[in-house]
C-alpha cells in the first residue's frame, strides 16, 4: 500500500524557467501557548504541475485599527513565519498523493512527475508573540499575500492575479491580554480528488480545543492587496456559493451545499466526461462562537479535482465503502441518538468495501474526527478539549495505523473494518446553561482503488440531555477520582480471571463486564457488602467493567485477563 510520499522539495522559487508557481490555496490558524502567547500557523498548497514554492520564511500582515503592540509597546504589523520545526524542517514538504494500491493496473498520480490533480503542502509557524494594547472592534485580520499568479486551470474562476489568504480574530474585550482563545483547526487532511458521476461528500470539519460552537459556510476568495482585497471573478454559471457545476450544466448534477453544523460538503457532477480533468476552486469558512460571541474566522481554500475514473477489473464503477448506521430510530437505521448525561453509549461502526472485483475486496480504512474523541482512539488517550477528561474512544480488533507525519490514526483491514464508539458524557458535555447539546463524530471510510480511492463521509450525531433526577454535579465520570471510584479497589489487574472488589462501606452494586467488541459477557447484581469476588468468563484479553450503585453513581474500569 502506498502511503503519503515525503520528498525534499526544491529550495528555489522556480525550479524551471518553463514553469510558474501555482499556489493552489491554504489556511491560516493560531493557538495559545502555556504563557498566553499566540503561535500562528499556515499551510500552503500548490499544484504539482507548477514549480515548487520557495520553502523559506513567509510573512503575515495584520490589518486592524488599532493594531496590537508587543511588550515594548511597539506596534505589531507583521508576523514572521518559518518552516514548521516538526512538519517543515523534518520533512521539508509533503506530497498529498492518494493512498492507493498502485500494484493494480492503474497507477497513482505523482507529484514528483508533475501530474495534474496532485497537491503538495508546505507548513509554517511563528515564534510565540504576546499582544497588548487596545483591540480593533471589527476584528484583527491576518493575511498572507501570495505570488502571482493563480492557476489558469480552474474551470470555475477566470481571475488571475495574486492570491490572498485571510483569517480574522475577534476580541473578547477592549484590550488584548494573554491568549485565551485558540482558532478552529481543520481536523481532516484534505481530500480533493473524486470521480465524475458519483455523489460526493467531503469533510471540512474542524476541531476547536476550547469547545467553542462552530458554524460552516461556503465563502468568497480574494486577490491582493491585503489592505483592499479584490474578489475573484467566477466563470458563467459559477459563484462562490455554487462552485461546482449545477443542474444548468447537466440536469442530473447536484449543486454544492455544506452542512453548517458538521462541515460536510456535498455535490455531484456528471457533465464533462471525456473532456479531461475538472478543477474547481472551493473556499470553506468556519466561524467559532462562545456564548453567542464570535471569536474567530478561518478558511480553507483549495481546489477539488474530478476525474473520469477507470472501471474495476469486472468493468463496474468503483463505489465508496458503506458505513452502517449504528442506531435504530423509530425502527429505521439512523446516525443520530440521544443519551442521558452520565450514561454510557455504544455505537457500532462498520465499514465495508462494496466492490468485490478481485473476489476478496479492497483494503479499507476508517478514521473518526471529533473534539470528543481521544487523539489515538484509546481508552486512556488524550482528549482534544482543554477541559475534557472524559472523552470517547474506539474498541476494535482491526489494525490501527499511525501516521507520524500528520500525527493521526486510522483502522485498516481487508474488505471490512469494525469498531465500537464508546462514550460516557458528563456535565461538561451539556450546554453552558446545562441544556441539551449535540456532538458530532465525522466518520471517514476509504478504499485503496487507484488512481482515485473512493471515500465516504457520514456523521454520527449524539445529543446529550440533562437528567432531571440526577442534577449535574453528582455524576461520576469514568475518569474522575470522585465518590464511587474512591471507595472501590479492584485487584489483581492483570488477572487470570478472578477479580476482587474491596469497598470502604457496604454498597449494592450492579456490574456489567464487556469484551473488546462491546459484547456483554457477565452481569452481576451484588447485595450490601464490602467485599466481592467474581470470575471474568472468556479468553485472555481486555475487558471493561461498568459499575453502578443504587444512588446512580457510575465508574468504569479496564481489566486485563491473561
Amino acid at each position: 500500500m502506498k502511503r503519503l510520499l515525503i520528498l525534499i522539495s526544491c529550495l528555489f522559487f522556480l525550479c524551471s524557467n518553463l514553469k510558474a508557481v501555482h499556489t493552489a490555496g491554504g489556511e491560516i490558524t493560531w493557538e495559545c501557548d502555556s504563557l498566553g502567547r499566540y503561535i500562528f500557523k499556515m499551510v500552503l498548497y500548490r499544484d504539482c504541475s507548477g514549480a515548487p514554492l520557495y520553502y523559506g520564511n513567509q510573512n503575515l500582515q495584520l490589518i486592524g485599527n488599532p493594531l496590537p503592540k508587543d511588550l515594548n509597546n511597539n506596534t505589531i504589523s507583521n508576523i514572521h513565519l518559518y518552516p514548521d520545526s516538526i512538519l517543515g524542517l523534518r520533512t521539508n514538504s509533503v506530497y498529498l498523493e492518494q493512498n492507493c494500491n498502485s500494484t493494480s493496473s492503474n497507477t497513482n498520480y505523482s507529484c514528483a512527475n508533475g501530474d495534474f490533480g496532485v497537491l503538495q503542502a508546505y507548513y509554517y509557524k511563528s515564534h510565540p508573540v504576546y499582544f497588548q494594547g487596545l483591540t480593533s472592534q471589527n476584528g484583527l485580520r491576518i493575511a498572507w499575500a501570495g505570488p502571482c499568479c493563480r492557476p489558469q486551470t480552474r474551470n470555475n474562476i477566470i481571475s488571475s492575479g495574486s492570491p490572498l489568504l485571510q483569517a480574522i480574530m475577534f476580541p473578547s474585550s477592549s484590550n488584548y491580554g494573554p491568549c485565551i482563545d485558540n482558532s478552529p483547526k481543520f481536523s481532516e487532511n484534505p481530500s480533493y480528488t473524486f470521480c465524475r458521476g458519483l455523489y460526493v461528500k467531503n469533510s471540512y470539519s474542524a476541531i476547536d480545543i476550547d469547545g467553542d460552537s462552530l458554524v460552516y459556510q461556503l465563502a468568497p476568495s480574494y486577490n491582493t492587496p491585503p489592505s483592499n482585497p479584490v474578489s475573484i471573478a467566477y466563470a458563467n454559471g459559477y459563484s462562490w456559493q455554487s462552485p461546482t457545476p449545477n443542474s444548468s450544466f447537466d440536469s442530473s448534477n447536484i449543486a454544492s451545499s455544506i452542512d453548517p453544523l458538521t462541515g460536510i460538503l456535498s455535490f455531484k457532477v456528471n457533465n464533462g466526461v471525456g473532456q479531461g480533468l475538472g478543477s474547481y476552486f472551493i473556499v470553506v469558512e468556519v466561524r467559532s462562537y462562545r456564548n453567542g460571541q464570535g471569536n474567530a474566522i478561518v478558511r480553507r481554500e483549495m481546489p477539488v479535482y474530478l476525474f473520469d475514473c477507470p472501471a474495476l477489473s469486472n468493468q463496474t464503477i468503483n463505489q465508496a465503502p458503506s458505513i452502517t448506521p449504528p442506531f435504530l430510530k423509530n425502527g429505521s437505521p439512523s446516525f443520530k441518538d440521544t443519551v442521558l448525561v452520565g450514561n454510557l453509549i455504544s455505537a457500532r461502526i462498520q465499514v465495508e468495501d462494496t466492490n468485490l472485483s478481485s473476489g476478496i475486496g479492497q483494503e479499507v480504512s476508517l478514521q473518526i474526527s471529533s473534539d470528543q474523541i481521544t487523539k489515538d482512539y484509546s481508552f486512556n488517550g488524550d482528549c482534544y478539549l482543554n477541559s475534557d477528561t472524559n472523552c470517547a474512544y474506539i474498541v476494535s480488533i482491526n489494525n490501527k495505523v499511525y501516521d507520524s507525519l500528520f500525527q493521526t490514526y486510522e483502522f485498516v483491514n481487508q474488505r471490512m473494518v469494525n469498531g465500537i464508539l464508546r462514550w460516557q458524557p458528563d456535565c461538561s458535555d451539556l450546554g453552558s446553561n446545562g441544556e441539551a447539546k449535540t456532538h458530532f463524530f465525522v466518520i471517514k471510510a476509504q478504499d485503496d482503488h487507484c488512481p482515485t480511492p473512493a471515500v465516504r463521509y457520514e456523521v454520527i450525531e449524539i445529543t446529550v440531555v440533562p437528567d432531571p433526577n440526577n442534577p449535574c454535579g453528582t455524576i461520576t465520570s469514568i475518569n474522575d477520582d470522585e465518590l464511587l471510584n474512591e471507595r472501590i479497589s479492584i485487584f489483581p489487574n492483570p488477572t487470570s480471571g478472578l477479580v476482587n472488589l474491596k469497598l470502604t462501606q457496604n454498597e449494592q452494586l450492579e456490574i456489567n463486564v464487556r469484551n473488546m467488541q462491546g459484547k456483554l459477557v457477565n452481569q452481576f447484581k451484588l447485595n450490601e457488602k464490602r467485599n466481592y469476588k467474581f470470575e471474568i468468563e472468556g479468553p485472555a484479553g481486555i475487558y471493561f467493567l461498568e459499575i453502578s450503585n443504587s444512588e446512580g453513581e457510575k465508574m468504569f474500569k479496564k481489566v486485563v485477563k491473561y
